[in-house]
């Protein structure tokens, strides 16, 4: 089902440096490279004399997972960096203002870094890329794109339209499952407090009186018995498992085989559609040619599973086929998409039928959540009724038994 091969190519790390300019000007920054010698030959051919390198580690870096800047803080960028340039105010100004808002010391270091290197001359890519450890490699390409075609402020703002569908789209999830969250937090708390506090108090009273209890009563009791026993050991355990999860990285058959079963959820099939075809309408808006789009999509996609099958995509694309074509094949579930792509692909506005699949499917993914969200909200409160009225029947029966005895 997938390939052992790994196609993300040699690993790059993030370096710090510090050196001279041939004018004689000190300048320091971040590029991404396998080693230090790279490093080294990619600054030389910058004309730049190193003085001092070091590499920088993951905890040395203050944007995130790996040092990048999160989605929010990127969409507040190209939003006021768009404002200022559509005004009229040059690059090199526009972001010195924008470092003087910044609100960390690394970001307005960053932003000035920048800043200084289009004073030198150099072009915004190559300012940017110089700190490619905050950036995603689709947002370099975008403004390599739009300095080429000269339409910088434009590619921003289209940028930005799509960080900012992107952010709601998961505000809605999560905002969706903060209520089922909450309750079934409510549930557990309501659960250990019957079964740590309530029933031991209860299960001795009626030992006291000598009374032999009902079967449904001594069941609960032992449960009750077993939970308070183990839990302290299951709870380590569960701990174990979200560290393992969260800060383990796991080897490529594993992850592959999670990222397979994820796939199978509806859900997770309509998020990955939306992006995929936002994404491409975003980079074909921008000029690039269809190869580099796909390319660029594969390179976007977390999903070992889905990124093989884009990969196969991008192969149909380069072979000269159709990208409908490519995608009927291995997303043959698609069908709204593959439609849009056919009908862009016969007209040459590729692009605007991309930007309204991606449309649909945002909107798909956010009607698919609140159907079941609204279904899950009763279910999750006619279960904790369920287990609290077990356990309080269970409480009650040996009372009843008395009152008849009596």
């Amino acid at each position: 089902m997938f390939h052992r091969e790994n196609r993300r190519g040699p690993k790059e790390f993030p370096f710090w440096y510090k050196g001279m300019t041939p004018e004689g000007e000190r300048v320091e920054g971040k590029i991404q490279a396998e080693g230090p010698k790279e490093v080294l030959e990619k600054l030389r051919g910058k004309g730049i004399l190193v003085i001092r390198l070091k590499r920088v580690r993951r905890l040395e870096i203050g944007f995130g997972v790996e040092g990048k800047w999160d989605e929010e803080k990127l969409l507040v960028f190209c939003r006021q960096l768009a404002t200022l340039l559509k005004g009229g105010l040059p690059l090199a100004k526009g972001l010195g203002l924008l470092a003087q808002q910044a609100g960390g010391k690394k970001e307005k270091k960053a932003l000035e870094n920048i800043k200084n290197r289009i004073v030198q001359g150099y072009s915004f890519y190559a300012g940017l890329s110089e700190q490619r450890q905050l950036f995603p490699e689709f947002f370099l390409q975008m403004v390599k794109t739009g300095e080429e075609t000269g339409l910088t402020p434009e590619i921003l703002e289209s940028t930005s339209d799509y960080l900012e569908r992107k952010l709601h789209l998961k505000r809605e999830v999560s905002g969706a499952l903060r209520y089922p969250l909450f309750v079934l937090a409510v549930a557990s708390g309501v659960m250990a407090f019957l079964l740590f506090n309530v029933l031991p108090y209860f299960s001795g009273l009626y030992l006291d009186y000598g009374q032999e209890l009902p079967l449904f009563t001594r069941r609960i009791i032992t449960t009750s018995n077993l939970f308070r026993e183990y839990f302290p050991f299951g709870l380590l355990f569960f701990l174990t498992l979200v560290l393992v999860f969260r800060f383990k990285k796991f080897s490529g058959r594993i992850k592959a085989f999670f990222d397979f079963q994820k796939t199978r959820f509806c859900l997770t099939r309509k998020v990955f559609l939306a992006r995929f075809a936002s994404i491409l309408g975003l980079l074909l808006r921008a000029g690039l040619n269809l190869d580099r789009c796909v390319e660029m999509i594969v390179q976007q996609t977390g999903n070992l599973f889905l990124r093989e099958r884009m990969e196969k995509v991008k192969r149909e694309v380069e072979a000269g086929e159709p990208l409908s074509k490519g995608v009927e094949k291995w997303f043959g579930y698609a069908h709204f998409l593959i439609s849009m792509l056919r009908i862009g692909e016969e007209t040459g506005k590729l692009e605007d039928m991309a930007t309204q699949a991606g449309l649909y499917y945002e909107g798909e993914a956010e009607r698919w959540i609140k159907n079941k969200i609204s279904f899950l909200e009763p279910l999750l409160i006619l279960l904790v009724a369920g287990l609290v009225g077990i356990i309080m029947v269970g409480m009650v029966l040996p009372m009843l038994e008395m009152v008849q005895v009596w």
